[in-house]
């Protein structure tokens, strides 16, 4: 245990939850006890481990039985960690709990897309959805539209988050006149995002776009 400040006798603390040892994975709870004769100020949660050092993942909220706090794990890739509370009393005096080891263990992150189907045909004139599943704890999923073979990315589409899964819908956008549609190779991938900011790529769904160029169509022809 450390301490740092001014304060005669420093406050102390100690990781109540989770126990040493223990696997954790998802949201899991924190508690921590401290105390000081001058109050407390705060106490926060810090992790570390691989390449992690002292990573702030809870807040301790003052309750009857102790700080409380919430760590969602999945902030962190699976493998062991030290955990330790962090209390500053009211004059600003820190003192760093002796630590406890912790194994995160979360499934494999994951997500795919289930609306386009392979073989799909997106036509922006006549509007259509994307759908795509992505596995617990994700914060955004986004569709890229890439034109085949390797030709650049067409487009990316923001999801929103529904009971079907993470969903994008596209309204009807009638071409300018004078407009004609020609059908190009192309795939729809999700790209879903999790907490500390990991991605993850579905695999590539295949079907073909209907993009509108005004005559001659591609490659002499203008995007319209």
């Amino acid at each position: 245990m450390t301490a740092s400040g001014g304060a005669t006798t420093p406050p102390t603390t100690s990781v109540l939850l989770p126990s040493n040892g223990a696997t954790v994975s998802e949201e899991h709870w924190l508690d921590a006890a401290a105390s000081s004769p001058v109050g407390i100020a705060s106490v926060t949660f810090e992790v570390s481990g691989g390449s992690i050092s002292d990573q702030h993942v809870g807040n301790g909220v003052p309750t009857p039985y102790g700080y409380i706090g919430a760590w969602d794990t999945r902030d962190v890739p699976n493998g062991t960690y030290t955990l330790q509370s962090v209390a500053t009393d009211t004059t600003g005096t820190a003192t760093t709990s002796a630590p406890i080891t912790v194994t995160v263990n979360n499934g494999p992150l994951s997500t795919s897309v289930l609306l386009p189907a392979s073989g799909f045909t997106l036509d922006r004139a006549q509007g259509g959805v994307m759908d795509a599943a992505a596995s617990a704890g994700a914060t955004s999923v986004s569709f890229e539209l890439d034109e085949q073979p390797g030709n650049g990315l067409l487009g990316s589409f923001t999801a929103t988050p529904t009971i079907y899964g993470w969903v994008y819908e596209q309204t009807p956008s009638p071409p300018a006149a004078g407009c004609v549609g020609t059908g190009i190779s192309a795939s729809i991938q999700s790209v879903a995002t999790y907490p500390g900011g990991v991605t993850v790529t579905s695999p590539a769904v295949s079907g073909s776009v209907i993009v509108y160029v005004m005559p001659p169509p591609p490659p002499g022809g203008t995007l319209c």
